[in-house]
């Protein structure tokens, strides 16, 4: 297991969500879950963690309050994620919500 906090983390058909931890097993997420303090054997990304329907699948990030949701719905969104693969994206501009330079450089994790 690989576990790691970030900023944020996006997910293109759910949101951005603030300060969050993911963790993988072989590049796939388990499990995501706010930060809530320090965690034992947890990497810092600083930068915004992807998480796309599929690797292969088109999106682009959009505008903050274009993708509001209610705090309970959140929960639900996040499972969203499992079982998808993670990417991490080290120059976004959080000013703007774009990756720097407009064309995002994502690694997967």
């Amino acid at each position: 297991m690989y576990r790691v906090a970030s900023h944020s983390v996006y997910l293109p058909d759910a949101g951005y969500f603030h300060r969050m931890v993911v963790e993988l097993e072989q590049g796939v997420v388990t499990a995501i879950y706010p930060l809530e303090g320090e965690l034992e054997n947890t990497s810092w990304l600083p930068g915004i963690i992807v998480i796309p329907p599929a690797p292969e699948a088109e999106w682009s990030f959009l505008a903050p309050d274009e993708l509001a949701h209610s705090v309970t719905t959140r929960p639900m969104l996040w499972q969203q994620a499992l079982g998808r693969r993670a990417a991490y994206c080290a120059d976004f501009d959080f000013i703007h919500w774009q990756a720097a330079g407009g064309t995002p450089h994502i690694q997967w994790l």
